[in-house]
């Protein structure tokens, strides 16, 4: 069962026609039908040795799927298949303008590097951080317009500068835990609390 699923996953990225995702789709319903049987059998906790129960099975549960990630992987793709989202790159064109398969253009061509701009960087403060965000959109657009005019627009960088001096001062004054999630100035480790930011990703560790 898990090769066949591998195998129709594999089979799904060679999608590139509606009669390839009508092929693909009734290859879907067939590894349902023939595996029905599998996706659905259960393990009981009287049934099994306490280590051989998976850590996320142990609160309080009586049974659960035997190949519950095969199951989760197969309703995921069935749902999607059913709700038409799988193939919107073909179903959804619109006169000439094509509708990418993946958004790996995306994530590798822009929020990758800006990830790894801001990594690379992250010794700078926030407004200084969103600055060197600003400009590498701007050194990668197709028609970038007047660098002078910009900095005009900006007042040469003064009102940038000022903002960031502002939150700088901010910053420095304060001594406690953050909001933002930036560490405490004096603490005794680190909060194990989900933030969502880039505060904790502030100056380096040495």
């Amino acid at each position: 069962m898990g090769k066949a699923l591998r195998r129709l996953s594999q089979d799904l990225l060679k999608v590139r026609t509606l009669d390839q995702a009508a092929e693909w789709t009734i290859k879907l319903h067939k590894f349902g039908q023939t595996f029905r049987h599998q996706l659905n059998e259960k393990t009981y906790v009287k049934d099994t040795p306490i280590e051989q129960i998976p850590a996320s099975k142990r609160n309080n549960k009586q049974w659960w799927y035997t190949h519950y990630t095969h199951r989760g992987i197969y309703y995921q793709l069935e749902k999607l298949a059913k709700n038409q989202h799988l193939f919107t790159f073909l179903t959804e064109q619109s006169g000439d303008t094509e509708i990418k398969r993946t958004t790996n253009s995306l994530e590798g061509g822009i929020n990758s590097p800006i990830k790894d701009l801001t990594y690379n960087h992250r010794g700078l403060r926030d407004e200084h951080q969103r600055i060197a965000c600003d400009w590498w959109l701007y050194l990668h657009t197709q028609l970038p317009g007047d660098p002078i005019e910009i900095a005009r627009q900006q007042n040469w960088g003064k009102d940038a500068l000022a903002k960031a001096t502002t939150l700088a001062n901010q910053e420095q004054q304060a001594t406690n835990g953050h909001e933002d999630g930036r560490p405490a100035a004096l603490d005794n480790a680190i909060d194990t609390a989900y933030n969502h930011n880039m505060g904790i990703r502030k100056g380096r560790m040495r």
